[in-house]
């Protein structure tokens, strides 16, 4: 995942993007909540899911509660943009 050109990989099952410092990922952005956005690996999925942030979570630009998401997308929580990428582009794991 790709935050505002910064790279993070997605280690554990659950992650927690946000400007607390409770946070996994910390982003310094006034429009997002101390814990906004969980992305959650479950059975090859990620799955973001707002925490009930004050401005939202937006995937493709639709708000959402939550939202699978897919190879590409592109995610926005206050101002900072979110590139989501699942790794498996390029590995020919599954032909």
């Amino acid at each position: 995942m790709d935050i505002d050109g910064q790279r993070y990989l997605l280690t554990g099952p659950v992650t927690v993007i946000g400007r607390g410092s409770e946070a996994d990922i910390i982003v310094d952005d006034s429009g997002v909540s101390r814990r906004h956005l969980e992305i959650r690996l479950t059975q090859g999925h990620a799955i973001a899911t707002d925490l009930g942030s004050t401005n939202g979570t937006f995937v493709e630009g639709h708000r959402v509660d939550a939202a699978t998401l897919l190879d590409g997308n592109t995610l926005t929580i206050g101002r900072t943009r979110i590139m989501f990428w699942d790794g498996t582009q390029g590995t020919g794991a599954n032909g």
